[in-house]
């Protein structure tokens, strides 16, 4: 869509296709130097995570895992989000510091075992959406993938609706619905791989 109208048309369109699709939907803005795509080719990438617990979360990063990442070239940053510090220490805040490692130790393993090396951590604090989407936008995001869960949220826009509408770089959503055709299937043989053995 190059006009407002169209591009109106064309966001409504993408964002029903990534909330109704059983595979992962990724919505590219055009930029003003015609440059889409370019992120696919050029290596490495910043491929920027959504880091918690929840399942659609999950699902993210082994779609990412399986068919996005290059092992050994691309830099995974995992976002964590919480609120911000109370300014005396609460255990409140204290078990949300240790989930986060938590959820971070279970992130860098899993990406371990697939040979992804380099992994960085970046913390946020403030209301979720907002600030995972500042976080990447002032730290160079190259590709974010951000995992959608299945059903409509009953207040407000969806997290990774939020940020696929708001973001300047490109957005993969990934919806977790059980029988998404990607989670059954046999990973592909990577390219780079093959080429190399």
């Amino acid at each position: 869509g190059f006009g407002p109208i169209r591009r109106a048309l064309l966001g409504s369109v993408s964002s029903a296709t990534a909330q109704i699709s059983d595979c992962p939907v990724m919505m590219v803005k055009r930029p003003k130097d015609n440059s889409a795509g370019a992120f696919l080719k050029v290596l490495p990438r910043r491929v920027f995570l959504h880091a918690d617990t929840a399942e659609h979360s999950m699902a993210a990063l082994r779609w990412a895992e399986r068919y996005l990442l290059e092992p050994d070239i691309d830099e995974v940053v995992l976002v964590t989000v919480g609120r911000p510090p109370s300014g005396k220490f609460s255990q409140d805040d204290e078990w949300e510091r240790v989930q986060q490692e938590h959820v971070i130790t279970t992130y860098k393993q899993s990406l371990a075992r697939k040979g992804f090396a380099k992994v960085t951590r970046l913390n946020a604090a403030g209301p979720p959406a907002e600030t995972l989407l500042r976080a990447a936008s002032d730290n160079s995001c190259d590709l974010f993938v951000a995992g959608l869960a299945p059903g409509r949220p009953v207040f407000g826009e969806a997290l990774a609706m939020h940020v696929a509408h708001n973001a300047p770089f490109p957005v993969v959503v990934v919806r977790s619905c059980g029988r998404c055709r990607w989670e059954q299937a046999a990973p592909p043989p990577r390219p780079c791989a093959a080429a190399a053995g």
